[in-house]
C-alpha cells in the first residue's frame, strides 16, 4: 500500500516540479522580453525638460521646442511615458492596478524602436500590444501594455510626464543637441537655463521599474528539487526488495529502471508538457517551445540517470533475500525534512500580503478609531504614477507648492505626530499642525483665551507647555541653527488633547508646532501625502469622497498629480479602506501562495509517506503492542519541533519579527500539525496488515 502510495507521490511531485520549472521559464521569457521592449539605452539617450508643463498649451509648446531642435539636428526624439497604479476618480479600484508603457515618436518609420519589438513600424500607425479597435496588434508579453504612435502636436497628449529620448548615443551629438535645445527653449520661454538643466534625471533601474522579480519563484523551484532529489533516492531504497527480485529474474540495468520508474516518469512530465506547449501555442511563444522541450526532457533525463547510478549501486548489494531499511534512510528522512523546513518559510514569505491582510482585519476589528475626522477625507493610495525619477524629495516639494495652498485655502487641516512615534531626541518629540488645525482642535493660553493664528505669519510658533517652559531656550537654538529659522513661542497649558492622524486623542508631545501658509510656501518642508491611509493631510468632505476628488480633479491634473493621487477616501474609515487595499494585493498576489502551498502539501504528504516507509516496521510493532500514537511518532513531532525553532530563527534572523508575521507564524505551524496529524492516523490505519502486504 505505501509502495502504491509513494509512485503517487513520485507522479505528483514529478508534475509540481515539471510545473514550476515551466512557469518559471515562461515568467523570465516575459520578463526578458518586457524588459527589451522597455530599455532603449542601446540606441537612445535620456534628457528631460527643466519644468513640468502645468497645461496642454504649455506641453505642446515644449514639445514644438524639441521637435525644432531635432529638425535642426536631424535626430529623432521620442517619449516613454510608464504608468503604474490604479484608474481615478469613479473609475478607480483597489482590484485595477495596471501597467502601461506609451511610446511617441516623431517618424515611427525612422523609429530604431523596430530593434525592440522585432517589428516594422510604419509612420500614421498606432501599435499595441493590448486589444484596441484602432490600433494594429502587437505579440504581448505578460500582463504589461505597450503602445506605440506617433506624437500629436495639436491635441493633448495621454500624459505630460514621460522621459524623452534622442535617437543616438554619440556623445558629442548629445552635446551639441543639448546645447542647442537649451537655446531654443530659453529663447522660447523666456528662462536662463544651462544644458545641465536638461540632463537626464537618475531613474530607477529598468527592472525595478518595471517590477519584475522571480527571486521566490526561482528559490521555490529550487527548493522543490532539492526534496524531490531526497525523496528520488529514498523512493529506489523502499523499492530495493523490486530491484532484488529483478536482479534474479536477470533483468538488465535499463529494464529494472524501466520497470520501476519510466512509467512514473512519463506520467509526471507529459501532462505537463503538454499543457505548457498549449498554452505557448495560444501565446504565439513559438520560440520559447523548444526551451520547454529542453528543459523538461533535461529533467527527465537526469532523473533517469540518476535511477540508473543508485540501481547500479543497490544491484551489488544481497539481492537472495529482503532488505531490511538501514539506518542510512533515517538521515535520509532528515535531510528530506530539512528541505521541507526551507519550503515552509518560503511559504511564510510568499504569505506576506496574507499576512498583512490578517493582521489588518484584526487590526481593523479592535481598532480605536474614532470618527472625529468623518467630515474629512484623504489621498489614498499613494502610487508611482507616471513618476520613472527617484527624485521622490523633489516630487514632494512640487506637490507641497502647487497642491497645499489651495487646500489650505479650502479648510484642509494638517496633523503630523511621527516624530512621537520615531526615537529621536526629546527636542523633537512634537506634533506639527496647520494654522487650520487649531481651528478644529483649539488650544488655550495661560490665560484660557484661544491661540489664534495667520496664515500670513513667515515664521512658526512654537506652542509650548508650561511644564517645558525651561526648554524654550533649546528649542530656540535647536531650530536657529539645525534649521536656520527663527521661531516665537506661545506657552500654552498643560496637558491639552489633541487629535492624532486617527482622531485618538493625545497629550504625550513635548510641544506644538504651527506652520502657517507663508511659512510653508518658504520651507516647502510639510510631510503631507504619506501614502498612509491616514494621511497627515485631511481635506473637507464635498457631499462624498467621490464629489471631493471630482472638485479637485482639474487642480490634480494641472499639476501632474492625479496619476499618484488615484483616490478619496473618508478620513474616519482609515483602517477599512486599507483592509480593502490589502484584500486586493493579496489577490494580485495569491499565484505565488498558491504555487508555495500545493508544494507544501505535497512535500508534506511524501514526508509522512516517507516516514511509514522507513520506520513502518517499528511502528507497525508498536501499533501491535498497542502503544500511543504520540509514542509510536515521538522522532516526526521531535523534527516537527526542530522546524518550528528552525522557522522562528530564520524569521528573526531575517528581521521579520512583528505581530502580522507571528500570527501568520502560528497559522502555519498549527496547520502543519493538525495536516500532519490527519495524515498520520489516516495512514496508520490498519498498519500492521499493509505493512506486511508490502
Amino acid at each position: 500500500m505505501f509502495k502504491k502510495s509513494l509512485k503517487f507521490i513520485f507522479i505528483l511531485l514529478n508534475m509540481i516540479v515539471a510545473s514550476l520549472f515551466l512557469i518559471y521559464s515562461i515568467n523570465q521569457y516575459s520578463d526578458t522580453h518586457n524588459l527589451k521592449q522597455f530599455d532603449i539605452s542601446a540606441d537612445y539617450t535620456p534628457f528631460q525638460l527643466p519644468e513640468p508643463a502645468s497645461t496642454t498649451h504649455d506641453y505642446l509648446h515644449q514639445l514644438a521646442v524639441i521637435k525644432k531642435t531635432s529638425q535642426k539636428m536631424q535626430i529623432h526624439f521620442l517619449k516613454r511615458s510608464y504608468f503604474t497604479g490604479y484608474n481615478s476618480g469613479s473609475k478607480f479600484s483597489y482590484n485595477t492596478f495596471k501597467q502601461n508603457v506609451l511610446f511617441e515618436s516623431d517618424n515611427l518609420s525612422d523609429s530604431l524602436l523596430s530593434n525592440y519589438f522585432g517589428h516594422h513600424f510604419q509612420s500614421g500607425k498606432v501599435y499595441s500590444t493590448a486589444a484596441k479597435s484602432n490600433s494594429l496588434r502587437l505579440k504581448s508579453y505578460g500582463t504589461i501594455a505597450f503602445t506605440i504612435k506617433e506624437f500629436n502636436y495639436q491635441h493633448a497628449p495621454q500624459s505630460r510626464e514621460g522621459i524623452f529620448f534622442i535617437q543616438t548615443t554619440n556623445p558629442n551629438q548629445i552635446e551639441q543637441y543639448l546645447e542647442l535645445l537649451s537655446q531654443n527653449y530659453n529663447h522660447e520661454f523666456a528662462s536662463n537655463y544651462s544644458v545641465k538643466d536638461f540632463l537626464a534625471p537618475e531613474m530607477y533601474p529598468a527592472s525595478i521599474d518595471l517590477n519584475l522579480d522571480s527571486s521566490n519563484l526561482r528559490t521555490l523551484t529550487l527548493v522543490a528539487i532539492l526534496f524531490q532529489l531526497i525523496f528520488f533516492i529514498v523512493y529506489f531504497l523502499t523499492f530495493n526488495y523490486e530491484n532484488g527480485v529483478y536482479s534474479l529474474l536477470g533483468y538488465s540495468l535499463f529494464q529494472k529502471v524501466n520497470q520501476l520508474i519510466l512509467k512514473s516518469l512519463i506520467w509526471g512530465n507529459l501532462p505537463i508538457l503538454l499543457l505548457g506547449i498549449f498554452y505557448e501555442v495560444s501565446k504565439q511563444y513559438y520560440d520559447l517551445i523548444f526551451n520547454s522541450l529542453s528543459v523538461l526532457f533535461g529533467l527527465v533525463t537526469l532523473e533517469y540517470l540518476l535511477a540508473l547510478a543508485i540501481t547500479f549501486i543497490l544491484g551489488k548489494l544481497p539481492t537472495n533475500r529482503f532488505l531490511v531499511k538501514r539506518a542510512d534512510n533515517k538521515y535520509l528522512f532528515g535531510f528530506a525534512f530539512l528541505a521541507k523546513v526551507v519550503l515552509v518559510f518560503l511559504v511564510f514569505i510568499s504569505a506576506q500580503d496574507l499576512a498583512d491582510f490578517a493582521g489588518q482585519n484584526i487590526k481593523t476589528a479592535f481598532s480605536q478609531q474614532t470618527n472625529f475626522y468623518h467630515k474629512y477625507v484623504s489621498f489614498y493610495p499613494l502610487v508611482q504614477g507616471y513618476n520613472e525619477t527617484l527624485d521622490q524629495i523633489k516630487q514632494e516639494k512640487y506637490q507641497t507648492k502647487n497642491l497645499y495652498p489651495t487646500l489650505n485655502r479650502a479648510g484642509a487641516i494638517y496633523i503630523d505626530t511621527s516624530p512621537l512615534n520615531s526615537e529621536k531626541p526629546y527636542l523633537l518629540q512634537n506634533v506639527d499642525v496647520n494654522v487650520n488645525y487649531l481651528k478644529l482642535v483649539p488650544v488655550k493660553k495661560l490665560n484660557g483665551k484661544k491661540v489664534i493664528l495667520s496664515d500670513q505669519d513667515t515664521n512658526k510658533t512654537i506652542l509650548l507647555p508650561q511644564r517645558n517652559l525651561q526648554n524654550t531656550d533649546k528649542i530656540a537654538e535647536f531650530y536657529s541653527s539645525k534649521r536656520h529659522e527663527k521661531v516665537k513661542f506661545i506657552i500654552i497649558k498643560n496637558q491639552q488633547a489633541l487629535f492624532n492622524e486617527k482622531g485618538q486623542k493625545i497629550n504625550n508631545y513635548q510641544y506644538i508646532t504651527v506652520s502657517p501658509l507663508k511659512n510653508v510656501l518658504q520651507k516647502l518642508d510639510l510631510n503631507i501625502l504619506t501614502g498612509a491611509s491616514a494621511d497627515t493631510l485631511k481635506i473637507p468632505l464635498i457631499k462624498n469622497p467621490l464629489a471631493t476628488y471630482r472638485h479637485y480633479e482639474k487642480l490634480l491634473a494641472k499639476y501632474n498629480s492625479r496619476d499618484n493621487l488615484p483616490h478619496l477616501i473618508k478620513a474616519s474609515d482609515s483602517d477599512l479602506e486599507e483592509l480593502k487595499d490589502q484584500a486586493a494585493s493579496f489577490y494580485l498576489s495569491d499565484f505565488d501562495l498558491f504555487l508555495s502551498l500545493v508544494t507544501l502539501i505535497t512535500v508534506t504528504l511524501s514526508t509522512i509517506n516517507l516516514y511509514f516507509s522507513i520506520f513502518g516496521r517499528e511502528f507497525a510493532i508498536k501499533q501491535a503492542l498497542g502503544r500511543p500514537l504520540r509514542e509510536k511518532t515521538y522522532f516526526y513531532w521531535a523534527l516537527i519541533l526542530l522546524q518550528t525553532s528552525i522557522l522562528l530563527g530564520l524569521i528573526i534572523a531575517t528581521k521579520m519579527l512583528n505581530l502580522n508575521n507571528l500570527v501568520l507564524f502560528a497559522i502555519l505551524t498549527i496547520g502543519d500539525i493538525l495536516f500532519s496529524t490527519i495524515a498520520i492516523k489516516s495512514f496508520s490505519k490498519n498498519l500492521v496488515r499493509r505493512f506486511l502486504n508490502d
